[in-house]
């Protein structure tokens, strides 16, 4: 007779997910006081919600949607990674590296960063494999940041991503101002986990000016005259509201600035206006256009789909002989709810919900259909 387990039945989600939750990395410094480099070019709201609202973050209906695994993809990673560089390039030239990372904080800004390491003394054309063949100095430190991507993203062909941009020129300024080194060209390095040959390097240049934005974006985060709606929800132009845990308190935010007033265009700056102008038509000629595609799209499809069928196919061409191809094929009707029917049984007010209020903006110009 087979022995008794001491354990219950195995769950290998739910256990390794305990496991991580109990081995979190401890920060030996407080998090909430600064902004970090891989957060200060995100959605500006975003990080003041972050650091100054963060009980307002919300709980997805889904757990599965706070989601560690790609945190704990990255720390995986980035072990891996520092072995390699460590065999590659030997343990003295790589510096803060692993176990030996320092966060690093500005004295001036509440801005600091816990840089993946340092290479240190390197020759001239330690870069030139990825179009730096001179780095301007005899002995170069380089500051080291170690990524991992979804190969299925598209990006990281021609260029790094903006914001990981950013995040290595702060690491650079930190260690500029907090060490002894000075670096002035970072090495971004993507790996893709699926594939550890894919790896994709980006030398990265010291830019100070980008440094002192980083320094000006946390100082504001923290100015106590500031709230939610001095902060532009720079998400929308990136995309990043589909991850963000504070939609909802960002959307409150946009709903109270409404402007319920009409101020005459002359008390307005003329650079204003001219500015407002100019995006009115870009608007305005972008709509236009989008709408004239939309319906060339309806027609030209419209007459394919007749002739295919006229034809007696559904299939026609070959995508890898020819270039082009064409696939008719039948959908079965997606189910929906009978709303007369709800009406008719005295339950559709019953269930009926109102969502959130949202923005309609209508925008014209004289130029628009040209």
């Amino acid at each position: 007779m087979a022995a008794q387990s001491p354990r219950k039945p195995f769950d290998v989600k739910r256990e390794i997910t305990a496991s991580v939750a109990a081995n979190q990395k401890e920060w030996a410094y407080d998090r909430g006081k600064t902004v970090g480099g891989s957060e200060v070019f995100r959605c500006h709201r975003w990080c003041f919600f972050k650091k100054r609202m963060p009980d307002r973050a919300e709980t997805p209906d889904d757990p599965d949607d706070i989601s560690w695994g790609t945190a704990e993809r990255g720390n995986v990673m980035e072990a891996w990674a520092v072995e390699q560089l460590r065999k590659t390039l030997g343990d003295e030239a790589c510096r803060y590296m692993g176990d030996d990372q320092v966060t690093l904080i500005d004295k001036e800004a509440p801005l600091s960063s816990t840089s993946d390491g340092l290479i240190i003394d390197q020759p001239r054309d330690f870069l030139s494999n990825y179009g730096v063949p001179d780095l301007g100095r005899d002995v170069n430190d380089i500051a080291a940041e170690i990524k991992t991507f979804d190969p299925r993203s598209g990006d990281l062909k021609t260029e790094a991503r903006p914001r990981n941009v950013g995040q290595n020129i702060v690491q650079m300024g930190l260690y500029q101002r907090e060490t002894n080194h000075q670096p002035y060209w970072g090495l971004l390095m993507y790996f893709n986990p699926a594939n550890l040959q894919d790896i994709r390097p980006f030398p990265v240049p010291y830019d100070d000016a980008v440094y002192k934005n980083a320094q000006r974006r946390a100082t504001e985060v923290f100015d106590l005259t500031k709230q939610a709606k001095d902060f532009r929800p720079e998400g929308k132009y990136t995309n990043q509201c589909a991850h963000c845990e504070f939609t909802q308190v960002c959307h409150e935010t946009d709903m109270e600035m409404y402007p319920d007033a009409i101020i005459p265009l002359a008390d307005i700056d003329p650079l204003q206006v001219a500015e407002l102008e100019g995006l009115a038509r870009s608007v305005a000629k972008a709509r236009a256009t989008k709408r004239a595609a939309d319906k060339e799209d309806e027609q030209k499809s419209e007459e394919l789909r007749f002739m295919l069928m006229e034809l007696g196919t559904n299939r026609l061409g070959d995508m890898k002989k020819l270039g082009w191809s064409v696939n008719l094929r039948k959908q079965a009707g997606k189910q929906r709810i009978d709303q007369q029917a709800l009406k008719d049984d005295g339950l559709y007010e019953k269930y009926l919900i109102t969502g959130n209020d949202f923005f309609v903006m209508t925008v014209k110009a004289d130029d628009a259909e040209k």
